[in-house]
């Protein structure tokens, strides 16, 4: 045991309430068809990733725009598809393997198996540390931390639309739109 009871039932707790949230996210991504925002496009990626490492400190413009269709740049979509696709299922899976040892542990006497998984349990832990460090960092710079907030709190943002687009949410989805 690694985590002693009184500490490791709420660990466990939470990293059950943290998994059925992570399911039902991607369960209404994908019947929202909200998925698409995170399907990167790679052109002009290169831009984006240069505007991060060097235009953000010499006050350039970004090179990307939002609009009504994608919200998210390339790198975002990029990052976020591999958080979602890649880190996400890893520590999961892996973190279930791990609290099921009790169940598959005799057929690894020698804790080879047991090394692996506790091994990549770790590596997806801190990838997605790592993803939480920067994108508190990328929250700091560019605009301001309440200008890069406020969306995720609010659901809104302010974005491109074209006149078509402008007229459909005017006609349909009325509630969507704030001026």
């Amino acid at each position: 045991m690694i985590l002693p009871e009184r500490l490791g039932r709420p660990v466990r707790r939470i990293g059950a309430a943290l998994l059925l949230l992570w399911a039902f996210a991607t369960f209404w991504l994908f019947t929202t068809g909200a998925w698409k925002q995170f399907w990167p496009s790679f052109g002009g990626l290169l831009t984006v990733a240069r505007f991060y490492a060097w235009g953000v400190f010499r006050g350039e413009e970004p090179p990307y725009r939002k609009i009504f269709t994608r919200k998210h740049n390339p790198l975002q979509a990029l990052s976020y598809l591999a958080l979602k696709v890649v880190l996400f299922p890893a520590i999961w899976s892996t973190g279930l393997i791990y609290l099921l040892h009790a169940l598959w542990g005799h057929w690894d006497p020698g804790g080879f198996w047991m090394t692996i998984v506790a091994n990549l349990h770790i590596l997806a832990g801190f990838a997605i540390f790592t993803f939480v460090i920067i994108h508190v960092y990328l929250l700091t710079i560019g605009h301001g931390f309440l200008r890069h907030v406020r969306p995720m709190v609010t659901g809104f943002d302010r974005i491109v639309l074209t006149p078509e687009q402008e007229a459909y949410l005017r006609a349909d989805e009325p509630e969507r739109l704030r001026e």
